[in-house]
């Protein structure tokens, strides 16, 4: 099983059981260190939105490498896999690559992942298309648009994504 858990350490991150005590641990801290200013605490990466596909756990994540108010930012909030393994467990595609260092929140906060015709489906934000409809076969070159529903940097903003009746 894997689920996220919030300690003092590492923050919100990535967890694992095999339903033992002994056998629950963290799976991999995505975005270790401590936040900027008087009290720091751990980062964490929020991993949220987990379906199983493919034999593996596709999520959204975030990794900041840096902290919020440095130049160096890492991939913001993107999607990300795991096998279940701590080196298995990776970046699928930065999405929205093009972050601006004094706006670290400037990620493609993939949401509402669902798994429909061997293929995932999600809403993801670009800042050349706006927040819209997405796709993965479960790989970085297999993840891309799938269409500019309101055309231009403007937002269909897709929510809710459900499959129902084999649509």
């Amino acid at each position: 099983v894997l689920f996220t858990a919030l300690t003092r350490r590492e923050g919100l991150e990535l967890w694992r059981t095999d339903g033992t005590p002994g056998g629950t641990s963290l799976l991999k801290d995505i975005n270790p260190g401590l936040s900027e200013g008087l009290n720091p605490q751990p980062q964490g990466s929020d991993p949220s939105g987990f379906v199983s596909f493919r034999g593996r756990v596709f999520f959204a994540a975030t990794d900041q490498s840096g902290g919020f108010s440095t130049p160096t930012l890492g991939s913001g909030r993107e999607l990300w896999a795991t096998d279940g393994t701590p080196a298995g467990t990776q970046l699928v595609r930065d999405i929205n690559p093009d972050r601006v260092p004094a706006q670290a929140n400037d990620s493609s906060d993939p949401a509402g992942l669902v798994v429909f015709r061997d293929r995932i489906w999600f809403a993801a934000t670009v800042r050349s298309t706006g927040r819209e409809l997405w796709t993965s076969d479960g790989t970085g070159e297999g993840t891309v648009p799938f269409m500019d529903l309101v055309p231009g940097p403007f937002s269909s903003n897709p929510t809710r994504l459900t499959v129902a009746a084999g649509k």
